[in-house]
């Protein structure tokens, strides 16, 4: 075994979940990591993240895992969980709003469509008023119909 384990490594070790093990190190990280408890390595070639690597000592101090409380991982990932779903509930309502706006918009754009044609068929109505308002033109008498 060497001197430093993964949080998968650690979390197998003291009977937790990695998640756990990851939310120990985010808390107290300047401390772990400046004690040498800890510390993050380059993912190298792969592409990835970097990745904590977890000192023996670090192993020994946190084993027992949570003597006082054996629920407190468990509660712990329940909180991320719920987190977790609060944020896809918030997406879903986010593009059930987009979605509405966008049936919205195409309502506006088809009401302007029925705006414009009444805008028209007024003119063309404008215009028959106008024409059917001005006096007939009164026909000359011819010397014929003068009898």
């Amino acid at each position: 075994m060497s001197d430093w384990l993964s949080p998968e490594q650690a979390a197998t070790v003291l009977g937790i979940t990695p998640h756990a093990v990851r939310e120990r190190l985010r808390r107290d990280s300047d401390n772990l990591i400046s004690s040498g408890l800890a510390r993050k390595v380059d993912a190298g070639d792969d592409g990835g993240r970097s990745r904590w690597q977890i000192s023996l000592d670090l192993l020994k101090e946190w084993f027992p895992a949570d003597p006082g409380d054996p629920d407190a991982d468990l509660r712990e990932q329940l909180e991320y969980t719920q987190r977790e779903a609060k944020v896809f509930e918030m997406e879903v309502e986010r593009i059930r709003a987009q979605s509405e706006i966008e049936s919205l918009q195409a309502q506006l754009a088809a009401r302007d469509g029925e705006i414009a044609e009444l805008k028209r068929r007024i003119e063309v109505l404008a215009g028959a008023v106008t024409a059917l308002a001005e006096p007939a033109p009164v026909p000359a008498k011819t010397p014929a119909s003068v009898e």
